[in-house]
């Protein structure tokens, strides 16, 4: 598979070179401190941070973003991966979808949109369907927005000379458009699972969600891991989870496994950080930085946990 960056913005940046790591200058390098009553945020927005609905930030966020941008929709389907706006609910999804035509009028009449609202875990889980849709056609754009609802509310600008972990890592917006293409080399997914922490299971926390999905990968395939993408949150329970669960990956990491955490360069993604690390991954493949096999772990803020295993065709 090929998979191209059509543009990456994360706040007022839109270097897809820096943004990605090629570039020797921290992509986020002139965020700010903002604070409200309780705490003072690190932020890097891309529109003034204001008391608004997280659908409206998203419709703000994806309308500055692709105002120049001239992209051939109707060209192809479209999978858009979004943020879990609470509890992930069929009926809310046409009103949600009136969000981004408000931002992108054109898509109100495209008869193939997919809407994957599933924050963190939105690329992994919206992966087969894109498989699906290259069968039978040359292309699909996949659209992807973020927009902390830390940002979401009243904040002062703050003077702060150094950051604390108090902080908490970066609140940004962001936007991601890719498009992917069928082919016999390049990327190739080369497994993929996931868990839902559901009603059904109450008592069935997040880390033995990501010690099911290490085992299950081992039991699977257990192919040798040598770049392993691993969740960056300001949550110590998200960190912890996959910590604690990194023995039931023994067989498959060893000393010279690289580990990759994104966040701490480019801040919080939301959905935004699924398609990230592919297209952060891809492009290491494709210039020979990286060989043999990457492992994703994406932790959704409140559901999913997924992983998926990658290659390059040929080697």
């Amino acid at each position: 598979m090929i998979i191209e960056p059509y543009g990456i913005w994360i706040g007022s940046n839109c270097d897809t070179e820096q943004l990605l790591g090629f570039s020797e200058i921290e992509p986020i390098e002139s965020y700010t401190f903002m604070s409200n009553e309780e705490s003072c945020i690190p932020v890097f927005p891309m529109v003034p941070v204001a008391s608004l609905t997280p659908q409206q930030r998203l419709t703000a966020v994806l309308s500055h973003a692709l105002k120049d941008n001239d992209v051939d929709w109707h060209s192809a389907p479209v999978v858009i991966l979004l943020p879990q706006f609470g509890v992930i609910d069929q009926s809310l999804l046409p009103d949600l979808y009136h969000h981004i035509c408000e931002a992108i009028p054109s898509l109100s009449s495209h008869p193939s949109c997919f809407l994957y609202p599933y924050g963190r875990c939105a690329m992994l889980l919206a992966w087969q369907r894109i498989e699906a849709l290259l069968e039978a056609h040359s292309h699909v754009w996949i659209l992807a927005v973020g927009c902390d609802e830390r940002l979401c509310q009243p904040l002062m600008p703050v003077e702060v000379v150094e950051p604390s972990p108090e902080s908490g890592i970066i609140a940004t917006d962001c936007v991601i458009l890719a498009k992917a293409s069928a082919a016999s080399e390049g990327l190739q997914r080369e497994w993929f699972s996931y868990e839902a922490l559901t009603r059904d299971k109450a008592n069935y926390d997040a880390h033995a969600a990501v010690s099911a999905l290490f085992s299950r990968y081992q039991h699977a395939c257990s192919l040798p891991i040598s770049q392993f993408y691993a969740p960056y949150t300001d949550e110590e329970g998200c960190r912890d989870e996959w910590i604690l669960a990194y023995q039931y990956l023994d067989r498959a990491v060893d000393k010279y496994t690289r580990f990759i955490m994104n966040g701490a360069r480019v801040g919080e993604l939301g959905a935004c950080s699924g398609l990230y690390n592919v297209l952060h991954l891809y492009e290491r493949y494709r210039r020979g930085d990286f060989r043999y096999h990457s492992f994703q772990l994406e932790s959704s803020e409140l559901l999913y946990r997924g992983a998926a295993l990658y290659s390059w065709q040929p080697y």
